[in-house]
């Protein structure tokens, strides 16, 4: 299953979601389109992952999942795939809101899902590596997506990506995904008496408080205003192309700075869920902010310097196991266990709707 879980996140959010910024400068040479006009499909893209995760829980939680998963892939292919063929640019934001509405079943709580059914030891470590794919898909098909626009367009290339994206997820979705052990005679990975890590505070809110009283208390309002915050930051990798551009330099040089982004996320997942064994959930959630802000003044401060681009690039793709990785462990660290589902569902939505209204 965490095989399964991580080339979905592969092919789903890594090729068809975190490189698809690479197209945006050769569409809007062609097409006329302006960057800020290309990109807010992202923003409706986001915005309807936010409307179907209500259902997209419902129905993953009461359907078998290779049932409910196959057609979400069939669905996401489609949606990448069809943009070869467009010519106008409602197109591309019809196209998103059927993308955002398979994304939300197959990228923001898959995983946690099925991973936490499946794993009863290590839970954390195994959705860290899943969710860290989604990295490694934009580390490689960032630069390779530059590549293939150069050499065949950017129509071929939207093809290319969609063929990519149904290797990576259809077998796996079709047929090997189940959302629990139990439906298919099996047991979940256990260890000892290992669990997830237990984090320190939990006494701030009693147990058995229900979202609408954790609503009264000002530490909930904190804790989503600062995922509005870093979710908000996560979408500026969309714009390094353009950006290069801007300042003189090639869409090769944006390519290599979002796959910088991408190796910061990769190796953020790691490294924030290590941490977070061994430190706090709030120290840890800090130390990421921290490096994500030096990355973003690197970028600002240091201009057209390709190394310094690099390493401010790679700092900053940090704000993105931020939302994955910290962001989770961080609700351990504030609330008590029977309002985890709950906060983290409002924060995956939360944070899905900044995404989108970030691309603006």
């Amino acid at each position: 299953m965490l095989i399964a879980c991580c080339f979905i996140q592969f092919g789903g959010m890594g090729v068809l979601s975190n490189s698809i910024g690479v197209f945006f400068p050769a569409v809007c040479a062609e097409m006329g389109f302006t960057t800020t006009q290309i990109s807010f499909h992202i923003t409706i893209r986001g915005l309807a992952s936010v409307a179907a995760l209500p259902l997209a829980g419902a129905v993953l939680s009461n359907y078998r999942s290779r049932y409910v998963l196959t057609p979400a892939a069939l669905l996401l292919v489609c949606s990448i795939g069809s943009m070869s063929f467009f010519n106008e640019l409602w197109q591309w934001y019809v196209a998103s809101i059927f993308y955002g509405i398979a994304g939300a079943f197959l990228f923001l709580i898959m995983s946690p899902l099925i991973l936490t059914n499946w794993f009863k030891s290590k839970t954390g470590f195994a959705v860290g590596i899943a969710m860290a794919f989604s990295g490694l898909g934009g580390i490689v098909m960032n630069p390779v997506g530059n590549m293939l626009i150069s050499q065949f367009g950017w129509r071929t290339t939207y093809l290319i990506f969609a063929c990519i994206g149904a290797l990576c997820m259809i077998p796996f979705t079709a047929f090997v995904l189940e959302r629990r052990p139990e439906d298919i005679g099996a047991l979940p990975y256990t260890e000892g008496n290992e669990r997830l890590p237990v984090i320190e505070d939990r006494k701030e809110i009693p147990k058995r408080r229900r979202l609408s009283e954790l609503a009264k208390r000002p530490v909930l309002w904190v804790f989503l205003a600062i995922v509005m915050i870093v979710a908000f930051e996560t979408v500026f990798i969309y714009h390094f192309p353009a950006y290069t551009l801007s300042i003189g330099l090639s869409t090769a040089v944006g390519s290599m700075m979002s796959s910088a982004s991408m190796a910061g996320n990769l190796f953020g997942k790691f490294g924030l869920g290590w941490l977070n064994d061994r430190l706090n959930a709030k120290r840890t959630f800090l130390l990421g902010i921290i490096l994500t802000m030096t990355g973003i003044a690197i970028i600002q401060i240091c201009g057209r310097s390709t190394m310094m681009l690099t390493i401010g690039s790679g700092l900053y793709g940090v704000c993105m196991a931020l939302t994955s990785v910290s962001v989770p462990m961080l609700i351990l660290g504030l609330f008590d266990q029977s309002a985890y589902a709950s906060v983290l569902s409002l924060a995956t939505m939360i944070t899905s709707a900044m995404g989108g209204v970030g691309t603006v």
